[in-house]
């Protein structure tokens, strides 16, 4: 199929600890500012799903959680696109489910916030990066000691 192939990838972490990470290609024929946003809101709404599991596992194992657990994103479109309940005419044609992170951040389950690219471990799953960037962000997620000069931010 000719057209855009586009990467999302996600971090899912307890507290300090990454306990699952995966990356995805999308495959696209157009791959407008909107759809992009789009594509990656669907890809939270899956982290979302994950998060309600484990929000659920954590609950019967006796640590009910108080507060939304914190998603983060780093695309701006679909951080609003979550925040939005109404749709507009280009994201109509989405179907509803992929729209759970909606759904979940209304019920207070949690909340979707923008990342800075420079604290975004997934990155590290989708883009060449630096070495000091690359050395950072593999320390967080495999939640060991950064190497001698390497600051791991967030």
């Amino acid at each position: 199929m000719l057209g855009y192939r586009y990467r999302a990838s996600r971090v899912n972490c307890v507290r300090t600890s990454a306990h699952k990470w995966t990356r995805e290609e999308i495959r696209d024929r157009v791959l407008t500012r909107c759809r992009r946003s789009i594509l990656l809101s669907i890809a939270a709404s899956a982290c979302a799903l994950e998060v309600a599991h484990m929000r659920v596992l954590l609950a019967e194992m006796g640590l009910p959680q108080s507060e939304p657990t914190i998603v983060y994103v780093d695309n701006q479109g679909a951080v609003e696109l979550s925040r939005d309940r109404k749709s507009c005419h280009r994201s109509r044609h989405v179907d509803r489910r992929y729209f759970k992170v909606r759904e979940l951040a209304a019920e207070g389950v949690l909340r979707v916030d923008p990342i800075d690219t420079l604290r975004n471990s997934s990155d590290l799953l989708t883009k060449p990066l630096e070495v000091t960037k690359f050395n950072a962000h593999r320390a967080r997620l495999l939640n060991a000691a950064a190497p001698a000069g390497v600051q791991a931010k967030g």
